[in-house]
């Protein structure tokens, strides 16, 4: 939402669907919903490569083609997305990363930190695939 405003944009609120969870049968029926009652936008962002790998299957399965007719991203790069079809685009947050630090930080905490909060942020990577047109 932020970006959006950043870039002065505004969300299109029909757009955000509710999901009943966030796995595979999550993604179909959020995009049987969105396709029940709404235009097909340009581009679908899932909270997760597994919401994402479910709206593959739900929009092709409509005859809609990925990347071609809709552009399709997921986030947390699980080793699944690399062998999807297409191959899912997605972002890495680098878990690896974050998990350290919380440890890191969690022990301090243990072991008598008791300073304020603090709060890190992590890298990112976008790895591109063939559910986007960036990957070509």
């Amino acid at each position: 939402m932020q970006a959006h405003e950043e870039r002065g944009l505004t969300v299109d609120w029909r757009y955000v669907i509710p999901l009943l969870g966030w796995n595979q049968h999550g993604g179909v029926q959020a995009a049987a919903s969105m396709l029940d009652s709404l235009p097909c936008p340009q581009a679908v962002l899932c909270l997760n490569d597994a919401i994402a790998l479910g709206a593959i299957h739900e929009l092709q399965r409509r005859g809609l083609r990925v990347p071609a007719d809709v552009q399709l991203i997921g986030f947390d790069n699980v080793p699944e997305s690399e062998y999807s079809v297409p191959a899912l685009t997605t972002i890495d947050p680098h878990v690896d990363d974050y998990a350290k630090h919380a440890v890191d930080m969690l022990i301090e905490r243990i072991e008598g930190y008791s300073g304020p909060a603090r709060t890190y942020t992590t890298d990112f990577t976008v790895v591109e695939r063939a559910s986007t047109k960036l990957a070509r």
